[in-house]
């Protein structure tokens, strides 16, 4: 397991990169959604006297939500609830005039949300007064008239076509079931899920759970992890993947091999929320982690081959206090003495190393006094950088780093004094995380995606080459051959050859899913297909929830809780 610490990471060079700027998009006013102060206090206390069945107590509570112009399906069901919970308690004590009354309330509050179960309920309940007092004019009430909805609805978009293949039937005992699946990724033999749902398991011995499909949705392959799993990451075109565990452990997977290697990052990250994304090139040759700000190129061994940090926002500078400088001087002083710069890796200080020691070794310069005492400080250096305690001894150094905003600049003279105080005052702050990553073919590019909005393609020298501006977090970054895709919460940006293309939006149009055709936005019934150029192929609503759907090779596989469904796609 390897294992290293913080500090000297170079700060991403945009001085060449060609700088793109993607389209804004329409945003929701949240502020405007966002329901008042109020609405959520009586909401809760209604939840609270529920619990408590203090019944009639949170129906009062329930009905003053309606007032709100848009209540949320939640409260409706707890006053669905509330009121069948009342009138079964008349029923219950026999009081049937109060059960009606408090029927007829219901039937009148919550014409749209009653069931036919309810007005049978209602009617029976009629029935036994009419017996009681056949003069009291009680009516009963018909019943919804059954409309049974399509099982599908089909749309197909721009000279595209869609049809049904067979007839969805579905064996008793072999109808799919939804996993709770926190991860899905694309994979070299197919789709690859990951019941993440245990945030800890290692800590109850138990495993997380992991299913390969190929493209038409059959189980090929399953395993279990003895961890937990925090993030995680697939190779496109092989069978490896990467994940990070709750106990700060980036791990390196292959199907067919089991676990190929093992990182400790504790000795740079303070919690797993540090790490916020992880990559790995689609061959497998090379893995990446996020951390802050900061990013990590590994090879296929999770060894360190190069950290970059993204730049500041705008108006900060990075500054070094005190107590961080003196050991992060010293790092950088033994790195020098063999010649090399930055964030070394291993191989680059044993390389440096050797040609520094037959440079200047004794036998080989009789001649120079100084000889031995560089060659001394050259085996310091050396066994310094390279021991495992002196890499937990940098621990630390990054957190001493920060960006600093300077607002205004006084300096203060002292009367009688030759010597004056120079007061800052400013603002601490302009970390720019990274919330995507994505390693491209043959690891020659890195994309970083971070919370501003920025996304930068660089080299493995820490060249950028372009700088997206999107203006909204960066969720997920994907290339496929000479398309490269951007994820915000908004829309999905597309481009070819680095220049924009067009957008689709994502705002509630459903789950992101990449397929071998295009991709698909899929929403509980309803799924709507796209190809990499973002050009609308299909639309597909249903009667049931989705579980899960394949699209490759011309073919739509949709599973729902009850049948499959199979369409032919052109």
């Amino acid at each position: 397991m390897t294992a290293f610490g913080a500090g000297g990471q170079a700060v991403l060079d945009c001085s060449r990169a060609a700088r793109v700027r993607l389209p804004a998009v329409p945003t929701p006013d949240v502020e405007a959604e966002r329901k008042p102060e109020w609405y959520w206090t009586r909401y809760n206390r209604g939840v609270s006297f529920y619990d408590s069945k203090s019944y009639a107590k949170a129906k009062e509570e329930f009905l003053t939500l309606l007032s709100y112009e848009s209540p949320h399906n939640t409260a409706y069901t707890y006053l669905l609830r509330t009121f069948r919970k009342i009138i079964e308690q008349h029923l219950d004590r026999g009081e049937l005039h109060e059960a009606y009354a408090v029927f007829r309330e219901f039937l009148s509050v919550c014409a749209e949300r009653v069931t036919d179960a309810d007005r049978r309920k209602f009617n029976k309940m009629v029935a036994e007064l009419r017996r009681q007092s056949p003069e009291a004019g009680y009516q009963t009430i018909d019943l919804a008239a059954k409309k049974s909805p399509p099982e599908f609805e089909l749309a197909a978009c721009h000279g595209h076509s869609i049809a049904p293949e067979g007839d969805f039937r579905t064996e008793k005992g072999t109808a799919p079931r939804l996993l709770s699946c926190r991860f899905v990724d694309p994979i070299g033999p197919g789709r690859i899920y990951v019941d993440a749902g245990r945030a800890r398991p290692e800590a109850e011995g138990l495993t997380t759970p992991v299913v390969v499909k190929d493209g038409s949705g059959q189980v090929i392959s399953t395993l279990g992890l003895d961890h937990g799993v925090y993030r995680f990451k697939a190779a496109e075109t092989c069978d490896r993947f990467i994940a990070t565990s709750g106990r700060l452990v980036l791990y390196l997977y292959s199907l067919g091999n089991g676990r190929l290697a093992s990182c400790d990052l504790r000795s740079y990250a303070d919690n797993e929320h540090h790490t916020r994304c992880v990559a790995i090139a689609p061959e497998g040759k090379y893995a990446l982690f996020t951390c802050v700000d900061a990013a990590y190129l590994m090879d296929d061994r999770l060894q360190l081959l190069a950290s970059w940090r993204t730049p500041p926002e705008e108006g900060y500078e990075r500054r070094v206090s005190a107590e961080a400088a003196t050991p992060l001087a010293k790092y950088q002083d033994h790195l020098k003495v063999l010649g090399v710069a930055g964030q070394a890796s291993h191989e680059e200080i044993k390389r440096a190393f050797r040609e520094a020691i037959l440079k200047h070794h004794p036998d080989r310069n009789p001649n120079d006094p100084g000889a031995s005492q560089k060659t001394r400080a050259i085996i310091e250096a050396y066994e310094t950088l390279t021991s495992e305690d002196a890499r937990y001894a940098f621990e630390g150094v990054e957190n001493g780093e920060y960006y600093f905003k300077l607002v205004h600049r006084a300096k203060i003279e002292i009367p009688g004094l030759p010597m004056a105080i120079t007061v800052e005052m400013g603002m601490v702050g302009g970390l720019d995380w990274i919330y995507a990553a994505c390693i491209g073919r043959g690891g020659e590019r890195m994309y970083l995606g971070t919370y501003a909005g920025k996304v930068y393609c660089t080299a493995r020298d820490g060249c950028v080459r372009r700088a997206y501006d999107c203006g909204h977090t960066v969720r997920s970054i994907r290339e496929k051959e000479d398309y490269l895709f951007i994820q915000t919460d908004y829309a999905l940006y597309v481009l070819k050859g680095g220049s924009y293309l067009t957008h689709v939006g994502l705002w509630q149009a459903g789950s992101l899913t990449w397929c071998d055709d295009g991709f698909m936005l899929v929403a509980p019934k309803d799924l709507q297909l796209f190809l990499d150029t973002a050009a609308p192929v299909a639309r597909l609503r249903l009667k049931d929830p989705i579980c899960d759907a394949h699209w490759a090779d011309g073919r739509l596989r949709v599973l729902t809780a009850k049948k499959t469904y199979v369409f032919s796609v052109s």
